[in-house]
């Protein structure tokens, strides 16, 4: 059904008229460039009187593949507002745009009819007192967050990671360096303000001390624009309260007060506040004696308490449990994960493990990012002759600024002589090196029990004609050496096959390498994962060997010959075996 025909359907029942594009600017509405809007004018009855309606009904140039949107004609809001789910730019929420809402498109007047009621009765239910304010309670975010006049700000400046209540809230600010653009951290347990307060001065940023005010606010209905001294009645609410900012004003600068709030109507843990602007005040005559007002007179007797407003702040949830929620719909248990090489395979690796419900990580790995390995690496240009170890902890942090990171920037045998209680306090160690006499060193050390935790092994062979994962149980170590020393599933024939296929010279000593292009190293990966993540989220129940078939035919157009075992099976499969 075209346009022309969903308008001639609504002229049966609504004065409608299509608005010329010439009147966009005029309106001021943020319509669609390259749509149709209507302006449709209908009655309803509104606290008991007639009110005369105009809505504009906005037809972006995609419909139906994309929803309408309804405004409500600004002067009418002026005189009725505030009302749950009309905006600040006077669009009515018709739809949750989280649900993926469907057009009936074989249905199209039904749709535009139910846009328009829906419409309507949102405006009507505005009239409700109780209506209202319960749905400005479920809202409250999205309220306070508007600014209400030129001189009201609000800023969307702050994190906390606060999971529970009862214990004291503390802050920090961020200084000379915002984080993200944040400036402000809310927390309860000093572990979450190490965490952020050591990403944050790895970005450059200083940390400051906040003094904190925590109130309840009652006021659920807009605006939320408040003066210094508006604000005041929000404070004084309990003696204590106001008895503490007081002394909060008297020890510390207007700038560096944080008065902040829960809300307390809603499910999720919001907070919210406000701070004050240091004000320059020259000093005044009292009885013959020049002073200065106090913080606490600037707020509640100067002529700018009435004149400047509060800052009103939000805060974000950082909280692990909040984001994981977020992510899974669950709160998940948390793992640790020990990296061992952090190359082509182990970097690319790090990117599956950021999305497991780990908040511990180790890195180990001797070197640095060069060059000629960013195609096949996680890490960038940006990252070259830097420490892997460094540049991959900074990608985990930044993921999540709560992880705990720690790093050894040494090959694995000298971290396992020196330190092995590094090792043992992970879950689950992965070791993607790709040299056999480390991985048998390894195994030794399991086998020994020097080493006491599962062991992943991952390794490529040339071209990736074949991706390998060994899961070890500790007591499997000293089988699992065997294996690896004379390895039954290789794809390709090391006997067979020419060195000078499978192993590139550039030019001079020390410049070989194994080929093989990050294409498949990803399609290996995402194969075995499902295979990793059940050991690092449930262990490693059974020692296993899990191997990936590559392109064989690319293979072998390489120059290179195929074992018994690479023949006989498919292209792109996963082959599982015990360790025997």
């Amino acid at each position: 059904m075209e346009l022309k025909d969903l308008f001639e359907h609504l002229c049966k029942t609504e004065q409608c008229r299509i608005v010329d594009i010439d009147e966009y600017g005029t309106l001021g509405y943020p319509f669609s460039a390259g749509g149709q809007v209507w302006e449709i004018c209908s009655d309803i009855t509104y606290d008991g009187e007639h009110l005369e309606l105009v809505l504009y009904l906005d037809f972006p140039p995609e419909f139906p593949l994309m929803l309408p949107k309804l405004y409500l004609e600004r002067s009418i809001y002026d005189a009725i507002k505030y009302i749950p789910h009309i905006n600040k730019d006077c669009s009515i929420c018709i739809f949750d745009e989280g649900m993926n809402t469907l057009i009936p498109k074989s249905n199209l007047p039904y749709f535009v009819d139910f846009i328009l009621h829906r419409g309507k009765r949102i405006v009507k239910d505005g009239e409700n007192e109780d209506f209202r304010i319960e749905e400005f309670r479920k809202e409250f975010k999205a309220y306070w967050d508007l600014e209400y006049s030129e001189k009201d700000k609000v800023y969307l400046v702050g994190l906390h990671s606060i999971s529970g209540t009862g214990k004291e809230v503390k802050a920090i600010g961020f200084q000379n360096q915002t984080l993200a653009g944040y400036h402000y951290f809310l927390y309860t347990e000093d572990d979450e303000r190490e965490k952020i307060e050591k990403y944050a001065e790895a970005r450059g940023s200083k940390i400051k001390e906040m003094a904190v005010l925590e109130i309840d606010f009652e006021k659920v209905e807009p605006p939320f624009q408040m003066s210094y001294r508006e604000s005041l009645e929000h404070i004084r609410g309990a003696q204590d309260k106001i008895d503490a900012f007081k002394n909060l004003c008297k020890a510390h600068s207007l700038s560096d007060i944080l008065v902040i709030f829960r809300n307390q109507n809603v499910g999720a843990i919001e907070y919210y506040g406000w701070i004050y602007e240091d004000v320059i005040v020259q000093p005044r005559k009292f009885s013959g004696i020049r002073r200065k007002p106090s913080n606490f007179q600037i707020v509640s007797e100067s002529r700018w308490a009435e004149t400047m407003f509060v800052q009103r702040l939000t805060f974000d949830n950082l909280g692990e449990q909040r984001l994981s929620k977020r992510a899974a719909g669950v709160i998940e248990q948390k793992h640790s994960v020990l990296c061992t090489g952090l190359g082509s395979v182990g970097s690319n690796l790090i990117y599956f493990l950021k999305n497991l419900p780990v908040n511990h990580f180790g890195l180990i790995d001797p070197e640095q990012l060069k060059v000629e390995n960013i195609k096949r690496n996680l890490l960038g240009f940006r990252s070259t002759n830097k420490n892997k170890v460094d540049v991959l902890a900074d990608f985990l942090m930044d993921h999540y600024p709560g992880h705990e990171i720690e790093k050894r920037q040494a090959s694995v045998t000298t971290v396992i002589n020196q330190e092995s209680d590094f090792i043992n306090k992970f879950d689950i160690h992965i070791v993607a090196v790709g040299k056999t006499m480390v991985e048998e060193f390894i195994l030794k050390k399991v086998e020994l029990g020097i080493l006491t935790k599962p062991l992943l092994l991952l390794w490529v062979e040339p071209y990736l004609a074949s991706g390998q994962l060994l899961l070890v149980k500790p007591e499997d170590a000293g089988v699992a050496a065997k294996l690896v020393k004379k390895f039954d599933y290789a794809v390709v024939s090391n006997e067979d096959t020419p060195q000078q296929a499978v192993y590139l010279i550039e030019g001079s000593c020390q410049s070989g390498y194994f080929p093989y292009s990050s294409t498949f190293l990803t399609h290996f990966l995402s194969a075995v994962f499902p295979v990793i993540k059940d050991a690092v989220l449930q262990g490693v129940p059974k020692s296993e060997v899990y191997t990936w078939i590559g392109d064989k035919e690319f293979a072998k157009s390489q120059g290179l010959v195929l074992t018994e075992f690479g023949e006989a099976h498919p292209t792109f499969s996963l082959i599982r075996n015990d360790i025997k």
